[in-house]
């Protein structure tokens, strides 16, 4: 009969593996979140172009408190694909 105390290699490494992707889903949904200036330089615009559009409410932003905005990468994503510009010639 083995040994209670003894884990699994299996188990030991699907739960090591498990550990790693939840750190990685940290890791990854910290960067989701954009400040005014990771966002501007994200989206190729200024700082004071964003908060026009943060204040005409043109683009998906929501705020901490009272003073910071902050953007969802996904979210700004989604909306440059609804506002794709074609350039002419």
């Amino acid at each position: 009969m083995p040994d209670p105390e003894q884990k699994d290699p299996i188990v030991f490494l699907l739960t090591e593996l498990l550990k790693e992707t939840r750190r990685s889903n940290d890791a990854q949904q910290k960067r989701e979140i954009l400040s005014l200036a990771q966002a501007a330089d994200y989206l190729g615009v200024s700082q004071l172009t964003l908060r026009e559009w943060t204040r005409m409410q043109k683009i998906p932003f929501y705020r901490v408190g009272q003073k910071f905005i902050r953007f969802r990468k996904s979210k700004l994503d989604k909306w440059l694909e609804r506002h794709d510009v074609s350039v002419r010639d």
